[in-house]
C-alpha cells in the first residue's frame, strides 16, 4: 500500500513538472511570435513611410526645375518612364545608385497582390526592387510595396474631405494628388498589410 501510494505520488509530480514544463515553452514560442510580429510591422511601416517621402521629395523637386509639372513624377524615374496621365497610377520604389538617392519604376500591376515587380530583397543594407537587380528573393524577403497616386475629385473633397488646400475660386484646378504606399508581408503563411496615406498639393 505504502508503495502504491508512493507511486501515484510520483506520477502526479512528474504530471505537474511536464504540464508547467509545457506552459513555459508556450509562453516563450508566444512572445518570440509577438516580438517578431512587431519588428515585421515596424519594418514595414518605415518602408510605407519611406513611399511618401520619396514622392514628395520628386515634386518638390519638379518644383525647382518646372514650373507646371509639378506632378511629372517622371523627374524622379530611376530609368526613363513614360508619363501617367490616368486618374489612378502606379509605381514601385527602387535606389539609383549614380544619384543615390532612391527613384522610381513602373509598377506591373494595379494591384499589390498583383503586382509582379514589387517584391523587395534586402541588399547591402538597402531593400531593392528583387526584378530590377535581378536578385533571387530569400525566404527572409518578406515585403512587397506599391505607390498609388491618385487624382482628387474637385470641388467636391476641396478642402473637406482631404486636407488639400485650396481656395473657393480654385476648386476647379487640378492641384490635389492622393498618395498611398502600400507594404504587404507574409509571415508564417499569412498575409499582412499596412497602408498609409498623405495628400500633395501644388500650393504654390
Amino acid at each position: 500500500m505504502k508503495k502504491s501510494f508512493t507511486l501515484i505520488e510520483t506520477i502526479v509530480a512528474v504530471f505537474i513538472i511536464v504540464v508547467g514544463l509545457v506552459a513555459v515553452i508556450a509562453l516563450g514560442i508566444f512572445s518570440f511570435s509577438v516580438s517578431l510580429l512587431i519588428k515585421e510591422r515596424a519594418t514595414a511601416t518605415d518602408l510605407g513611410r519611406e513611399g511618401l517621402e520619396v514622392i514628395r521629395s520628386i515634386r518638390d523637386s519638379n518644383w525647382l526645375v518646372l514650373e507646371e509639372n509639378w506632378d511629372d513624377w517622371r523627374q524622379g524615374g530611376c530609368e526613363e518612364i513614360q508619363r501617367c496621365l490616368a486618374s489612378d497610377c502606379y509605381y514601385v520604389i527602387d535606389f539609383d545608385e549614380d544619384k543615390g538617392k532612391p527613384c522610381l519604376l513602373l509598377a506591373q500591376g494595379n494591384s499589390i497582390e498583383d503586382c509582379t515587380n514589387c517584391q523587395l530583397c534586402l541588399f547591402e543594407g538597402k531593400y531593392r526592387v528583387c526584378d530590377r537587380i535581378g536578385a533571387q528573393p530569400t525566404p527572409k524577403d518578406i515585403y512587397y510595396r506599391l505607390i498609388t497616386i491618385q487624382k482628387i475629385a474637385l470641388p467636391t473633397n476641396c478642402g473637406v474631405v482631404f486636407p488639400c488646400d485650396c481656395s473657393p475660386e480654385e476648386e476647379t484646378k487640378d492641384n490635389c494628388r492622393e498618395i498611398t504606399s502600400e507594404i504587404l508581408w507574409r509571415s508564417r503563411g499569412v498575409d499582412r498589410k499596412i497602408r498609409l496615406k498623405t495628400y500633395l498639393t501644388n500650393w504654390r
